[in-house]
């Protein structure tokens, strides 16, 4: 018997204008500054995207790392979507949960509100978690998880 595997690789197809139209790069890795990690695609250009999986477009380089920015969130399967509060904006890109499987249980945590900032991902319990500050978490997958503070 074969059984149907059920995991999804994530990707971002991201567009520089709407509609899916104009340059065009297939993103399937993060990418904390559109002027070095991708060639096709520059800074502030992006205007719509099909993504597999979770994908955040943030409006500042490193994921909005100094706690500003827009932020904009995207998730499904070929999902695809105009840009809005971050349209022409996106600097920093990155997916959330297991690259090889976005819907497999994770949880990710971030070290700022809105999901910016460092990022941890966790596939099982765990009663350590090596940030100081939790301000945000995305849950993915089908299970259940309980978060303490």
């Amino acid at each position: 018997m074969h059984r149907k595997s059920w995991a999804q690789r994530q990707m971002a197809t991201i567009y520089s204008l709407a509609n899916f139209a104009g340059s065009w790069s297939e993103r399937t890795e993060n990418c904390p500054d559109f002027r070095t990690c991708d060639s096709t695609i520059g800074d502030n250009v992006v205007s719509s995207t099909c993504v597999t999986g979770i994908w955040i477009f943030y409006s500042e380089r490193n994921y909005n790392s100094g706690d500003f920015g827009t932020v904009e969130w995207v998730f499904g399967d070929n999902y695809c979507w105009n840009l809005g509060p971050t349209d022409n904006d996106v600097s920093s890109l990155r997916y959330v949960g297991r690259q090889d499987n976005w819907k497999e249980d994770a949880i990710t945590l971030y070290g700022l509100t809105v999901f910016a900032g460092s990022a941890h991902l966790d596939l099982i319990d765990s009663s350590n978690v090596p940030m100081s500050s939790v301000q945000s978490i995305i849950i993915s997958g089908e299970s259940d998880w309980t978060v303490y503070s």
